[in-house]
């Protein structure tokens, strides 16, 4: 199956997460072995830098890692309101007039864009909207119309956190619900999760996502509890978020035919 440009970004980005790791642990095994080998004829500027390298109090990394947790999961909600988007646009373009797609599709498009308008005087940071070209687009869909255009964007307005409710009622709009036990069937989940059967497999990525989420709140608003990751962490993270990415751009990708109007 094709990969969409969604997809393809998302995957991008946990390549170059993945890119840290020897870099990170490089430098926590240099540090205290660097004074033992660096040349002390070097100048003095050369070597300064490598002295307040030595002289750092810490060789600790999970704070770095703790970071790159972050920006991975942020990456996979960003991925969301991507593929969400992308699927809506396909959506409509799999047919030649706007009253031949679903009516909760339409009526949703209505609703969502109004929301986003609704924004105008105060802009979500993360949400970029052109609300002339919202209006535009609204005002193109009507029935004869074989110009239509939909704001495929607004789609994904309740995107706000990357929580399991909020993703899975968001994912609705394109009329996609996450089957665990489908997604349970994927072996190398399956060992990931230490999980035996499609049901539990399903059950416990459910939870691992549920977990994700929670360490990232827990991190990025200083919760009651302390969130520490290593790389083990992020590794299992990395690859958890790449099956479970792959799975639901396979299930988007069943609610649109070929496209009628072009690309």
């Amino acid at each position: 199956m094709e990969q969409s440009l969604p997809l393809v970004e998302f995957e991008t980005k946990l390549g170059e997460v993945e890119a840290n790791f020897d870099f990170i642990e490089a430098a926590k095994e240099l540090r205290p072995r660097l004074n033992d080998i660096l040349n002390q004829q070097i100048g003095a500027g050369s070597l300064s830098p490598a002295k307040k390298f030595i002289e750092s109090k810490t060789n600790s990394v999970e704070f770095i890692y703790s970071g790159l947790f972050v920006q991975t999961i942020a990456g996979f909600e960003r991925f969301i309101r991507q593929l969400i988007g992308h699927t809506a646009n396909q959506i409509a373009k799999s047919v030649d007039k706007i009253d031949k797609l679903p009516s909760k599709f339409n009526s949703r498009h209505i609703v969502l864009t109004g929301k986003a308008l609704a924004t105008f005087e105060k802009p979500r940071d993360f949400q970029n909207h052109d609300f002339q070209k919202l209006i535009k687009n609204l005002a193109s869909c009507t029935p004869e119309n074989i110009n239509f255009e939909i704001n495929s964007q607004v789609f994904s307005f309740e995107v706000t956190s990357s929580t399991p409710p909020i993703i899975e009622n968001a994912l609705k709009n394109i009329h996609v619900e996450i089957d665990w036990d489908l997604l349970g069937k994927n072996p190398g989940l399956e060992k990931l999760l230490s999980a035996k059967g499609a049901r539990a497999t399903g059950k416990s990525a459910k939870q691992k996502w549920a977990d994700l989420c929670k360490w990232r709140n827990g991190i990025s608003h200083a919760g009651d509890f302390e969130v520490t990751i290593s790389k083990q962490n992020l590794i299992e993270t990395i690859e958890f978020l790449k099956i479970f990415s792959k799975f639901l751009h396979s299930e988007s990708q069943k609610q649109f035919l070929p496209s009628k109007r072009g690309n």
